[in-house]
Parts: structure tokens; C-alpha cells; sequence
């Protein structure tokens, strides 16, 4: 769309909203000074981005329950004996240089891996209920405060349970897991290893 006015640079030319202005000189006929709007055409670039996914792998050992062969036996020898069983494998007791704990009972009756390769199981209470547990099997809590107990499930009963298991003050003995014990029933799994452990 041209507009008849007199100009000499496209800043002279005045035009509407959305379009461009343009002075336009024609020699052709007569020299003339015009100016010209022309509507605006908006050029839009689309930027391309590429994303890169990446997943990562990670393989996870399968796990079976903790299994200990002729535990029964040295179990009831361990607490006939009175004498606390000791494991280099186990965290040293409190301010002793011995390896004494609850877990050095269990990981030295069942030549067991040491308790920060050990996973939660079954639950005790659950499996007591359900007569799914075999005397003298290894159990533990998995507190996140870290005093956690291990031991071997001897009998459940309709309070809870009676275990074997030592302290780094005790040696071991059977001791009884009520709801009113700290820690109590609910708090106690069967202890699970990785398969190649």
C-alpha cells in the first residue's frame, strides 16, 4: 500500500500498526518522492534441541534367606558353655576391643557374612502367627538408631517370642520378646544375604 507524501528517508514515512515504512524515489516517470507501508512479515526461527537420554543399569544381587547348617547344636552348647562367642567379622563392643556383639553370635554360628551385608526378611511376629518360621532360625532388627539385637528364634508364643541371643555384657541365653520389650516382636526379621555372599 503506497501513501502519495513527500519524503527522503524511510523515517520521514509514517505508517500503521504492523506495517513497515519505506520512502520510495521513482526516476522512472518523474522523479517523485513516495512513501510506501507494506505490512510486516515476522520470520520465526524454531530452535532444534536435541535430548540425550542415558540409563544406567544397576544390578542387584538376589537374596536368600540366612541358612545355617547343625546351628541347633551349637546354639545350646554356646548357652550350656556360658561363654560369649566371639567374631572378628562383628563390630567391637563399646569400649572394649572384643567382637562380642548380638550379630558376632549369629555370624560366627552360621559362618555368616558381617550384619552390613544382612537384609530385612519375613517379619517374626507375621510369621509366628502364621506358623511360617522353624525354631533356631537367625533373626534380627534392622533399627535405624544402629542398637540393633540379633539371635535365633527358639519358640513363638501368643506374646511373642522366646530367642537366643548374647549382648557385649551377656553371654547368651534365651531371653523372651514381648510386645511390651524394647525391642518388641514387630521390630524382629529373618535375616536375608545376597545370594554370592
Amino acid at each position: 500500500m503506497s501513501k502519495k507524501s513527500d519524503c527522503t528517508t524511510d523515517s520521514h514515512c509514517k505508517c500503521g500498526g504492523g506495517e513497515t515504512a519505506q520512502c520510495i524515489i521513482d526516476y522512472k516517470h518523474h522523479p517523485s518522492h513516495y512513501c510506501q507501508c507494506q505490512a510486516s512479515s515476522t520470520t520465526t526461527t524454531t530452535k532444534r534441541t536435541t535430548t540425550t537420554t542415558t540409563t544406567t543399569t544397576t544390578t542387584t544381587l538376589p537374596l536368600v534367606k540366612l541358612e545355617c547348617s547343625g546351628h541347633k547344636i551349637k546354639v545350646i552348647e554356646s548357652i550350656a558353655e556360658n561363654l560369649h562367642v566371639e567374631d572378628s567379622r562383628a563390630a567391637l563392643c563399646l569400649g572394649s576391643n572384643k567382637h562380642q556383639s548380638s550379630e558376632a553370635f549369629v555370624i560366627h554360628t552360621c559362618n555368616s557374612t558381617d550384619r552390613s551385608k544382612w537384609a530385612k526378611g519375613s517379619p517374626v511376629n507375621v510369621d509366628c502367627k502364621n506358623h511360617q518360621i522353624a525354631p533356631y532360625t537367625p533373626i534380627s532388627t534392622f533399627l535405624t538408631s544402629g542398637d540393633n539385637v540379633a539371635g535365633f528364634l527358639i519358640e513363638c508364643n501368643e506374646y511373642g517370642f522366646k530367642m537366643a541371643s548374647q549382648t557385649c555384657s551377656d553371654t547368651p541365653k534365651v531371653t523372651i520378646v514381648t510386645t511390651s520389650s524394647t525391642p518388641s516382636p514387630s521390630d524382629f526379621y529373618t535375616i536375608l544375604l545376597p545370594i554370592q555372599a
